[in-house]
């Protein structure tokens, strides 16, 4: 099996990156709700306070985005890894390692397949070390329930605050929907994060535990 902990790693330390930018971020939806509040109900901002207000907005999107692509490109790197040595060291899969990849780009499949693929993982990796007992996946269905749960209700928060400035024909009204939406997402975002580090900090061990296993395996036959 190939090494993952340097995989492990990386993922977990952008993870608690974009946990420190959540809380910025929820920090800053309350300042913006605020701010557009006392806009719709007659406080007149002036120009800078405008512009600093969509310099904020921007700011957060751009930043947002680019930290999505991080975590999904290592996180996709270490899961991937992480199903394909079950095959290197031959346990047998319910799918081809690439699937482990390519699921999360097949709509509503990915809403199911990286799910039954994580808990693959999770108890085939544990069933190969000399252990008594198994620690339950209950992590791994908290991991996709809080991961789905985030998607949906930032998906509604969206699709909310655009009715929203429709009907009223009332930009202001939309950007206090958008940014009540965005910081319940938020919100939600942190325990979806630190359940997220919490297995693969887990997993990790397991993996870990298991090359040891391995490699002391391959020591005594090649000696016997």
């Amino acid at each position: 099996m190939y090494p993952n902990d340097a995989r492990a790693k990386h993922i977990i330390i952008i993870f608690w990156i974009v946990f420190g930018i959540t809380i910025l971020d929820v920090v800053m939806r309350v300042s913006l709700f605020n701010f557009y509040t006392n806009w719709e109900n007659g406080t007149i901002p002036s120009e800078q306070e405008k512009s600093i207000a969509v310099l904020q907005m921007a700011g957060m999107w751009v930043l947002d985005i680019g930290m999505l692509v991080l975590c999904c490109v290592f996180f996709i790197r270490w899961f991937r890894r992480a199903y394909a040595n079950l095959g290197r060291i031959g346990v047998r899969t319910i799918y081809e390692e690439g699937w482990a990849a390519g699921f999360w780009f097949v709509p509503f499949i990915n809403l199911v397949r990286p799910h039954e693929i994580m808990t693959e993982i999770w108890n085939k990796t544990q069933l190969q070390l000399n252990k008594s007992t198994i620690v339950s996946s209950s992590i791994v269905n908290w991991w996709w329930g809080l991961y789905i749960t985030k998607n949906v209700v930032g998906t509604i928060a969206g699709r909310l605050a655009s009715i929203s400035e429709k009907l009223n024909s009332n930009l202001i009204s939309g950007l206090i929907n958008e940014n009540l939406g965005q910081g319940i997402t938020s919100i939600i975002t942190l325990p979806a994060i630190y359940v997220t580090i919490q297995m693969i900090q887990q997993m990790s061990k397991f993996e870990e535990e298991l090359a040891i296993q391995q490699q002391q395996q391959e020591y005594l036959n090649n000696n016997i």
